[in-house]
């Protein structure tokens, strides 16, 4: 009210109401205009004036420090103090520490090394809160220098500096250098001061903050190797680090990108391919993370990259942008290629080691009973047992062509040149197996059935392959059903694949030996397997060219019930 503003600076109440009434007409300029020299409130008004110019002038200092030594300097210049000084709240509670302050002779002195000083009068900071006058007034005190040094006596007043509702720190005042009394308008001054201090110092302080910080992040982004950027909704970037610049042919600093789309620095169907995506993140909120996707460099060669995009949100969660970051993984994906291809090569030599190891073990015996046989023959009179020594002697001939056939048949497999596919007749493919096989199924006793229907689609393949899966799976079938068994062999279609079926009735599979079938040279029935002669090569081979086939194969088997293995391959889709 006008009558506390009266009382507060010892005026008559009229004098306040004609300040009022200038104010509002001119504003503190009017203040001025009319009262001459003499004129004993002229002093205040004067200080309230260059109060506000020192508060203008120092929100354009540039930094924390700079603002705290010019607060100092120019409140003791123009608000006619003999010295100041600025204290801020230490980390420790209870503490404090010096900024810039005033040494005896009048010198401005950084006082910021110093050790933090605990407050000597709690009880005094607790009254002053708890009655909101934000002065702390002491008449008679000794006066002491930055150090700590006692250096004279007066009066001292601390204006307490808030940053909001928080303490952050106090401007002090004294009279040590030319000893003048305290006047009626030092204190409200040093308050006002104080006041004003406390704002722009606390704001000063979150500027340097967040410039350091932003300094600090600038760092961070623009010495990673990955493009690190944030983008609109319209997805013009907006934020760009040095490694996406240097990357980006025609670019030479981040304005050249600020503002503009992926349009503008690459390919229109790659740009449109980014563009679709980030608008669909956009609607749905979804990041993507981690998508390989892979560019073309004007040379024709390629580099792969691993792209990460998250929604950028409002502090609403609101979607305003996106924040990307995307690593260049093309020298990785070419170590892992090179590491697979070192893997498969390693693993080809160890196939090759057993390969070899196995069949000089199954040679062994084959040519073992040949050289007996054929020792024997040369020995022997009765023409009878000669004829049955030809045909043992035949019979392991046989065994090795199939075992010679076997092996280089595996050996195709594993080489990686393309195979050229025709139109295939599954149908009558499978009646030539039966064909080819029948005799050895009459010998054994062994029935063959076919159920293959009419109108069966043809299938992609090499015949050849295709006759020596068929011929390799009826075959197993046969050896391993006892006499008076079943063979059944079926073809049926099932949606874009064609399914074939071998089961038998025969001794079955046991669940341990089940996951091991397909294993070279493994034999789930050893004894039974040399007595039939086989490799173990029968069945990796169905694999093989199951899998050539871009097919798949499944087994259903029980000891003592038989076995069914499945082979679905693709139809023959018309160019």
């Amino acid at each position: 009210s006008i009558n506390d503003t009266a009382r507060l600076f010892a005026l008559p109440p009229a004098t306040i109401r004609q300040w009022r009434r200038r104010w509002r007409q001119g504003g503190l300029a009017a203040l001025s205009d009319e009262p001459s020299l003499d004129d004993p409130q002229f002093p205040i008004l004067e200080r309230l004036r260059a109060l506000q110019e020192i508060s203008l002038e120092l929100t354009r200092q540039t930094s924390f420090d700079d603002l705290c030594r010019q607060a100092v300097e120019l409140g003791r210049a123009r608000l006619r103090f003999d010295r100041l000084g600025l204290f801020f709240l230490a980390d420790e509670p209870g503490y404090y520490r010096h900024s810039f302050g005033t040494d005896e002779n009048g010198n401005t002195v950084d006082e910021r090394e110093e050790f933090p000083i605990q407050w000597r009068g709690p009880d005094e900071l607790e009254e002053v809160l708890s009655t909101g006058s934000n002065i702390i007034l002491r008449q008679d005190q000794p006066l002491f220098s930055g150090s700590g040094q006692m250096i004279g006596w007066g009066w001292n007043a601390l204006a307490l500096l808030w940053d909001g509702s928080n303490l952050i720190g106090f401007l002090s005042a004294d009279n040590l250098i030319h000893q003048r009394p305290l006047q009626p308008d030092d204190l409200e001054i040093l308050k006002l001061y104080g006041l004003a201090l406390g704002a722009l110092c606390s704001r000063r302080r979150s500027e340097d903050l967040l410039l350091k910080e932003r300094n600090l992040l600038r760092a961070i982004l623009d010495h990673t190797v990955d493009y690190v950027y944030v983008k609109d909704l319209q997805s013009r970037f907006i934020v760009v680090n040095q490694t996406h610049v240097n990357n980006i042919p025609g670019v030479n600093s981040a304005q050249d990108m600020l503002g503009k789309t992926d349009f503008d620095l690459m390919s229109a169907e790659q740009a449109q391919s980014f563009y679709d995506q980030e608008q669909e993140m956009f609607r749905t909120g979804v990041p993507i993370l981690n998508r390989e996707e892979a560019f073309m460099k004007d040379d024709g060669s390629q580099f792969i990259f691993l792209t990460t995009k998250v929604p950028l949100r409002d502090s609403n969660g609101k979607i305003i942008g996106l924040v990307g970051v995307g690593r260049d993984i093309t020298d990785v994906k070419q170590a892992e290629a090179q590491r697979l291809e070192l893997a498969l090569e390693r693993e080809r030599i160890q196939l090759m080691e057993e390969l070899v190891t196995n069949i000089s073990h199954d040679l062994k015996t084959p040519l073992s009973i040949i050289k007996t046989n054929l020792y024997l023959i040369e020995r022997l009179d009765d023409p009878e047992r000669k004829r049955a020594k030809l045909e043992i002697i035949n019979e392991q001939t046989l065994r090795l062509e199939k075992l010679i056939q076997d092996t280089l048949m595996l050996s195709r497999l594993d080489q990686t040149e393309r195979v050229i596919f025709r139109s295939v007749n599954l149908n009558a493919l499978i009646r030539q197996v039966e064909t080819d096989l029948r005799l050895r199924a009459d010998v054994r006793q062994v029935q063959l059935k076919l159920d293959l229907p009419n109108a069966l689609p043809a299938c992609a393949g090499n015949e050849n392959d295709l006759w020596r899966l068929v011929a390799n799976l009826v075959e197993n079938a046969i050896n391993y059903t006892p006499a008076g068994g079943t063979v059944h062999i079926r073809t049926q279609q099932e949606g874009n694949e064609i399914r074939i079926e071998v089961e038998d009735s025969g001794i079955g599979i046991s669940a341990d030996n089940l996951d091991r079938i397909f294993e070279r040279f493994y034999r789930a029935d050893k004894a039974r397997s040399l007595d039939s002669g086989g490799s173990g090569l029968g069945l990796p081979i169905v694999k093989g060219v199951v899998e050539m086939h871009h097919g798949r194969i499944e087994v259903q088997s029980e000891p003592g019930r038989g076995s069914c293995f499945r082979v679905w391959l693709p139809i023959d889709q018309p160019h």
